[in-house]
């Protein structure tokens, strides 16, 4: 349901220790769309940065360029950023660490992300494994302005269930009676399937709930669930040092006698002692990896509602290395035997792309369609 690699998207485009760009050659430049940095850089120059390696300042218009950042974390935070600050820090790596404090300081889990309509069912969106529900802003702007959207950020919880249990008092507080309109991608569509599930057991009307390429793992081969987790966390040490070219020191002995959330301490202290990323990427890693424990952790249930499944079509290789439980080729990702209307909608993408332009085009107008007929 989430996958650990999304936080990375930020990780791979962040200078290591030395002062060296990371090899370039094993980016996958898609992935460069999914940090909120980058896209506005993107949308204020025209070009791509290439990196969270760009300063500022070298460019022959620091200043007015900080001023358009500052405006357009502004607007996508709802918190005022100080475009002075952003010249202080330069460098973009050290903007996006800037915007992700604002986001960890933003005050409460659920926020509105479009104000729409009064009067119209609003559409609830649920953030995926390891980051924010900023990575929506794409989806939004292309929905028609009428529906108000609002966003679900982290809550405690060590399983699904759990998260769920204190989702459920911030959704009603939000909208305390139907028709409700769920949606997240990845580990927030898993998110938006649990509270749906628990709405309409209550009676509830639950008119949509839409899975933005939300996967169920396939079944583990081994049943011990630390063995398990120990070698995902040693594919993920292998991925980052195969992408900085530096070792890491740790070990599946190590590893697999300990409690998951342990394994996800010792594996985040050893790449932070091998100086590959920073604290900040770190953190969301970090969660990262703990919704993707909960989603395991989890037993979805029967859902008799409407489903509709933005699913991508195209593989991610490097995702699917770290991932293989979610090497899915049936295309209803396994929901089929749970929810008996459940719709597809194939979209030419790949998981980590689905949520970016032009691929986001493809979710937005068939959802479109659907909040306002």
């Amino acid at each position: 349901m989430a996958w650990p690699g999304h936080s990375l998207r930020q990780a791979r485009h962040c200078l290591p220790v030395s002062g060296r760009p990371a090899r370039r050659d094993r980016l996958d430049q898609s992935i460069v769309r999914h940090a909120l940095v980058l896209r506005l850089w993107r949308e204020h120059t025209g070009t791509d940065a290439g990196g969270t390696h760009v300063r500022l300042t070298g460019t022959g218009h620091p200043r007015q360029l900080a001023r358009l950042l500052a405006a357009g974390l502004t607007a996508e935070l709802d918190t005022p950023v100080d475009p002075a600050d952003l010249l202080r820090h330069d460098s973009l790596a050290a903007i996006a660490d800037v915007a992700r404090a604002l986001l960890d300081t933003r005050q409460g889990p659920v926020h509105v992300l479009k104000p729409g309509d009064a009067g119209t069912a609003p559409l609830l969106l649920f953030h995926p494994g390891g980051s924010t529900c900023t990575v929506y802003r794409p989806l939004l702007d292309r929905l028609p302005a009428g529906v108000p959207c609002a966003g679900f950020e982290r809550v405690p919880g060590a399983s699904i269930e759990e998260r769920v249990d204190n989702l459920l008092p911030l959704v009603r507080a939000r909208r305390p009676r139907g028709p409700y309109r769920l949606a997240g991608w990845s580990f927030g569509g898993a998110l938006a399937y649990g509270v749906a599930t628990r709405l309409a057991e209550a009676g509830e009307d639950v008119e949509l709930v839409a899975l933005i390429d939300t996967m169920l793992p396939l079944p583990e081969e081994d049943l011990d669930p630390r063995a398990s987790s120990a070698r995902r966390f040693l594919r993920f040490t292998g991925y980052v040092e195969g992408t900085y070219g530096r070792a890491v020191r740790l070990g599946h002995d190590e590893l697999a006698p300990l409690p998951e959330e342990e394994q996800i301490e010792l594996t985040m202290r050893r790449v932070a002692e091998a100086g590959l990323l920073g604290p900040g990427v770190l953190k969301h890693q970090r969660e990262s990896f703990l919704d993707t424990l909960a989603a395991e952790r989890g037993t979805p249930r029967r859902y008799d509602g409407r489903v509709v499944l933005y699913r991508a079509t195209e593989p991610y290789a490097a995702g699917l290395a770290m991932e293989p439980r979610y090497a899915r080729t049936d295309p209803a990702a396994g929901w089929a035997e749970l929810c008996p209307r459940l719709e597809i909608v194939p979209v030419a993408a790949h998981h980590l792309s689905v949520v970016d332009p032009p691929h986001v085009d493809v979710v937005a107008r068939h959802l479109a369609g659907l909040l306002w007929p």
